[in-house]
């Protein structure tokens, strides 16, 4: 795995010298820092956000690393074959589908604060919006592997 030489890189990329491990880890390092980054930037600058806020960004950065290993795994390891063609191609499908059911849930979610919350109250995370969004991300990620892990076996 190269993390500097570009054309080191490249050159094991022609020759076809990069392994499905190596591929896993190219996907996942960066999908990491990406959802590290983006969690530290909803906090800067620092709000008073609550324990739900955190439990939210800390989930968000877990169920992206722990889900993408379990993606691999279920695709079969460093031993499987296309990790990279099936979790795009996949995950693509799934977000979609995601996103469509999210849309209505969302609409939900938003719109009661309009009947619970009066207008001049401030509003703040709670267990009602954090934990479906959870739920909704580890369901994501388990379809994923589900499916990944049905191409693996044909």
């Amino acid at each position: 795995m190269y993390f500097w030489k570009i054309d080191n890189l490249k050159k094991d990329l022609i020759d076809e010298k990069v392994t499905e491990k190596d591929l896993f880890c190219y996907l996942l390092i960066p999908a990491v820092f990406i959802m590290i980054m983006m969690e530290l930037a909803l906090w800067l600058p620092p709000e008073e956000g609550n324990h739900w806020d955190l439990i939210l960004s800390v989930s968000n950065v877990l169920i992206c690393l722990l889900g993408l290993i379990y993606c691999f795994f279920k695709n079969g390891g460093g031993m499987g074959k296309d990790f990279l063609k099936r979790y795009v191609s996949v995950s693509f499908v799934m977000a979609i589908r995601l996103t469509v059911f999210m849309i209505p849930a969302f609409f939900l979610i938003y719109t009661s604060y309009f009947f619970i919350y009066p207008e001049d109250t401030e509003l703040v995370s709670t267990a009602i919006d954090t934990v479906p969004y959870i739920v909704m991300y580890v369901w994501y990620f388990w379809r994923v592997a589900t499916h990944i892990q049905d191409v693996k076996g044909q």
